[in-house]
């Protein structure tokens, strides 16, 4: 069981201040804070990193969230990954579900439910 600090984090999103928020938000939070701006980055970053969580934003050039998500969870289904996104129509919300993701958050982001998640999943790892 590990406790926040001691998990490395992997954060994608394609909206630079909103990187820089997370970032302010999240780099004394966790051992270690990964950043990509899309999801073919992100999968260089998962490749060489190995992180214990990942959140991504759905809507990203190169690849979008559900489809780095989902090539993420075919080479390890057991990876934890939360989608934050502003665009929690019902197919996005079925098809994280369909690719097993374990949490999605609307934006704007409660800052004490992601929390909540991260920590419930850190707990469990």
């Amino acid at each position: 069981m590990k406790k926040l600090r001691d998990i490395t984090l992997l954060y994608v999103e394609d909206d630079f201040q909103t990187q820089e928020n997370m970032l302010l938000l999240l780099e004394e939070e966790v051992k270690d804070l990964y950043q990509a701006f899309n999801g073919k980055d992100a999968l260089e970053f998962y490749y060489t990193k190995q992180p214990d969580i990942i959140i991504t934003d759905i809507h990203m050039p190169h690849l979008n969230g559900l489809n780095f998500a989902q090539t993420i969870k075919e080479i390890n289904p057991k990876q934890p990954i939360i989608i934050i996104s502003g665009y929690d129509t019902k197919d996005n919300l079925l098809h994280s579900i369909d690719i097993g993701i374990d949490h999605f958050i609307s934006k704007p982001l409660d800052i004490e439910l992601l929390f909540e998640k991260l920590n419930k999943i850190a707990n469990k790892l």
